[in-house]
């Protein structure tokens, strides 16, 4: 019995300490947050790239622009995001180009061929009466024909191409979302580059204000008479 209760609160202790570690994780930011519903897949929901690309930077630009306004108008339209998810789009197309061998090849085909020939025959096999005719022609041939074709079996050529396709689109979608990641780290350090910029000037211009301000004091002593010129020169420097 003893053990049993040894065990539980073990256990309990375990789950507390689990909770209380993820009470202290960070919490990253997603690409996902940064993009509506409709540009995180504007492939799969068929709408056009450049009117989804304009509205989302449209929307993103309405006020005052914010950390995550411009990371929404830097994946909109980055064109190295654009291509990757063009690549995306081709890679799914594959995917169903590799399913089309499971389905009948039907095929239909027409020709059209006019030609005169010349005749080799030989003399006096139309009698005295007529003369054959030397040449053959011109005729008309006209061909068609349907061809239908099922494969039922390939020893699993066709899994193996479907596989591979899938494979592509899934090395696809990871290059778009390292490419995302990318362009979202890549802007992060540039907003906050700016607002470090931002900071540094507007210390450099208290400074400033502060140097003036000890120049005219060291003036206003010199001219009281309780300071020398090496001060006024120190406060200019």
């Amino acid at each position: 019995m003893r053990r049993i209760w040894v065990a539980g609160a073990l256990l309990t202790l375990s789950w507390t300490v689990g909770g209380c570690a993820e009470m202290f994780e960070p919490q990253m930011p997603s690409i996902e947050t940064y993009l509506p519903a409709r540009a995180r897949h504007p492939v799969r929901q068929g709408l056009p790239r450049s009117e989804d690309s304009a509205g989302l930077a449209s929307r993103a630009t309405a006020g005052p622009l914010s950390l995550a306004g411009c990371v929404r108008i830097a994946l909109a339209d980055n064109p190295m995001a654009q291509a990757s998810r063009e690549g995306v789009a081709a890679a799914q197309e594959a995917v169903g180009e590799a399913w089309s061998g499971y389905y009948p090849q039907v095929g239909l085909a027409a020709a059209y061929r006019r030609w005169e020939s010349h005749a080799f025959l030989p003399s006096g096999l139309g009698g005295a009466m007529s003369t054959p005719p030397d040449t053959v022609g011109p005729t008309n041939d006209w061909s068609g024909g349907l061809v239908a074709s099922l494969t039922l079996f390939d020893s699993g050529r066709r899994r193996a191409q479907i596989l591979a396709a899938k494979a592509r689109l899934g090395a696809s979608q990871e290059e778009l979302a390292a490419l995302e990641q990318d362009i979202a780290l890549t802007v992060h350090q540039a907003f906050y580059g700016l607002l470090s910029a931002e900071d540094a000037l507007r210390v450099a211009k208290e400074n400033l204000t502060r140097a003036e301000d000890h120049l005219r004091l060291a003036k206003e002593r010199k001219e009281a008479g309780t300071a020398v010129q090496a001060d006024v020169l120190r406060a200019q420097v």
